[in-house]
């Protein structure tokens, strides 16, 4: 029997968050994480966060260096974001940051979004889907939002 105060692993869940613009660079969002003895950048990076974020982004948005990480107190993790590309598609509003896992492939997460595999591969240009690690933007629909 599952507590309330946790989540099954290796299973995927969806949480929103805003997309803002940060230092002026690129799209993204920082979230607070608070450290816990042991922890270390690859194990947020990996385990904490499933790859929505890399160990060169906690060096960059943080005091400690990989070596030298705190065993309390509280870390920013920036995860990269997407707004959409109205050139693309004027249907999708709302993306998610989908972490690759080894075993995902651009036919696959298709399947599992109902997203057609062109469409995929149009948002994402520079992405190897069969890589097994990173993210990709997934589009999709707000049923509360109207686009138009």
């Amino acid at each position: 029997m599952g507590s309330s105060d946790s989540v099954q692993a290796f299973i995927r869940i969806n949480i929103s968050f805003p997309c803002n613009c940060i230092k002026d660079e690129f799209l993204g969002h920082t979230f607070h994480c608070n450290i816990e003895s042991g922890d270390t950048y690859a194990s947020i990076v990996n385990k904490s966060y499933s790859n929505l974020t890399t160990i060169n982004w906690l060096e960059q948005f943080n005091s400690y260096t990989a070596t030298n990480i705190s065993d309390d107190g509280v870390l920013n993790v920036t995860v990269s974001c997407l707004c959409g590309d109205s050139s693309i598609s004027k249907d999708y509003g709302l993306f998610i940051t989908y972490p690759l896992r080894a075993g995902d492939i651009l036919e696959s997460i298709a399947r599992e979004s109902n997203i057609a595999t062109d469409m995929l591969r149009r948002y994402n240009i520079d992405v190897d889907f069969y890589a097994g690690t990173g993210f990709v933007y997934v589009p999709g629909k707000d049923t509360f939002i109207s686009l138009s």
